[in-house]
């Protein structure tokens, strides 16, 4: 297994080489597209949704293209951007310049494992799209608990290991976890493939046992996104139609049908820490 520092290089590798994906991403008319869209409208409207003081401070770690960032100081936080990968920091910096909203916003590099930031500091710290990349999750969250103020909110999802199109896909079969983490390492350990950081899948249960561990006691979470279909790794429907069918069955989730309400490809979670622990 890997170094956390190890680990950690590898990702500021990856997301320097993908920075300009992780831009355009969020404008492209395909279901990736629009599962980020949503994604990032989801932890938005929870943020609008809680009782937090106007103008408080807010964390964003892994600021990537910086609209969430930009979003959050639009309507008057004050924000810390953190992001691992110089390119993605440069994004975000370039954003909030062309917003003229550099009073509210300081940009900077940072690791979720390593965060030099002050203590109980902040009312709201987002972390959307940085646990996937993670290989343990107690790390990131007791780091989040740490500068977050008691009573302080996080947002942060994981993708959902028991999402419906897994169940579709061989390949991506829950009991097939197992298999696929030893034939990764071996795969490694003989260099028949490098060492590229890789998203992992996280259960809701389990992600709400971390965040109970980490301090976060209180938890509500939403499903995102039920793409890509495929079987074998070959799409099942053209872009156009995988949209159609996500897009129904996004509302089918939204209005609380069994099972669908659980299936989503991402889980976007909206934590309370407590009022009396670091």
């Amino acid at each position: 297994m890997l170094s956390a520092g190890d680990h950690s290089t590898l990702l500021e590798r990856h997301f320097e080489k993908e920075a300009a994906f992780w831009r355009e991403i969020y404008v492209q008319p395909t279901l990736y597209g629009e599962l980020y869209r949503r994604r990032l409208a989801t932890a938005l409207s929870l943020i609008a949704s809680v009782d937090l003081p106007a103008g408080g401070r807010a964390v964003e770690i892994g600021c990537g293209a910086g609209m969430a960032t930009v979003a959050l100081a639009k309507r008057g936080w004050r924000v810390e951007a953190v992001d691992i990968a110089p390119r993605m920091v440069a994004q975000t910096q370039s954003a909030v310049e062309a917003e003229r909203l550099s009073h509210l916003v300081r940009v900077r590099r940072g690791d979720v494992n390593r965060l030099d930031l002050p203590l109980r500091s902040f009312d709201l710290a987002v972390a959307v799209g940085v646990l996937e990349w993670m290989p343990r999750l107690d790390e990131p969250l007791a780091g989040l608990a740490a500068i977050l103020k008691p009573g302080g909110r996080l947002i942060v999802n994981i993708d959902n290991s028991r999402a419906l199109h897994c169940w579709l896909d061989p390949r991506l079969l829950p009991i097939a976890g197992p298999a696929k983490r030893l034939a990764l390492t071996a795969a490694r350990r003989f260099r028949w493939i490098g060492d590229e950081p890789r998203p992992t899948t996280c259960s809701r249960s389990r992600l709400r046992r971390a965040l109970h561990a980490a301090g976060f006691p209180s938890a509500v979470d939403y499903t995102i996104g039920f793409g890509p279909f495929t079987f074998l790794g070959h799409p099942l429907f053209s872009e156009a139609r995988g949209l159609r069918i996500d897009r129904q069955l996004q509302s089918l989730a939204d209005r609380g049908v069994p099972l669908l309400r659980r299936a989503g490809s991402t889980s976007v979670v909206l934590a309370r820490k407590a009022d009396d622990r670091v």
